[in-house]
């Protein structure tokens, strides 16, 4: 059921890629501004991209409630390569 649910959210074309995502995609997400895109940028170059949607409350400045918000528009796709 997971990979039917990852497929549907690739494909859906609303929903941002959390793990390559630039600033200005990740800052036009609601309720996301240019400082939480930033601290989302941070987290995933310092972790090499995020594993499981659950990771975003370990990023300074969201809580709970943020999390779950962001979670519905965004999706994981693909980690970044290390450096």
């Amino acid at each position: 059921m997971e990979e039917q649910t990852r497929k549907y959210r690739e494909n859906a074309s609303h929903l941002v890629n959390l793990n390559n995502a630039d600033i200005e995609k990740l800052s036009r997400v609601q309720g996301i501004g240019k400082e939480m895109a930033q601290a989302l940028i941070k987290y995933r170059e310092k972790h090499h991209g995020f594993r499981s949607l659950d990771e975003i409350e370990n990023v300074d400045g969201f809580d709970h409630l943020t999390a779950e918000k962001l979670k519905r528009n965004v999706y994981l796709g693909k980690l970044p390569s290390k450096k």
